[in-house]
């Protein structure tokens, strides 16, 4: 049996992909997520909501479309205010929920499913507070 193994050296990076809605309604990005899906490579996120599977979707661009929300980024911290979506929605904001954040594979959207809460860690990228001026 041959094998075409690939060398892994990201050994301080992390891939675990999540998004976390936090209280004031932003949406923060996890270093992993960040890894995993270029997240700094893209400038805006167009969001969109399933009401029967209660899913979010994202959609990842570069340029100010129609609907564009702007990725805030700093060194520590990369999210969206998604407020005004959460109410539309009826999404859940007074505390923070973690969600695993995946790519369809039909759509190439990046998306959550509301159903789906994940455990609160230590490890979570997206809970740095941002400060006032990155609000």
């Amino acid at each position: 049996m041959q094998f075409n193994f690939v060398k892994f050296t990201d050994t301080t990076t992390s891939y675990a992909a999540s998004v976390t809605i936090r209280a004031t309604g932003q949406m923060g990005f996890s270093a992993g997520a960040q890894n995993l899906y270029g997240i700094s490579g893209y400038d805006y996120c167009i969001l969109y909501f399933d009401p029967e599977k209660r899913a979010v979707g994202i959609e990842l661009a570069k340029e100010n479309v129609d609907g564009a929300i702007p990725i805030k980024k700093s060194v520590s911290n990369m999210h969206i205010r998604a407020k005004n979506f959460c109410d539309k929605f009826g999404i859940e904001y007074s505390k923070k929920h973690r969600y695993r954040l995946k790519k369809d594979s039909q759509s190439s959207l990046l998306y959550f499913e509301l159903g789906e809460e994940e455990e609160d860690t230590e490890e979570d990228g997206g809970e740095i507070a941002p400060t006032e001026e990155e609000n």
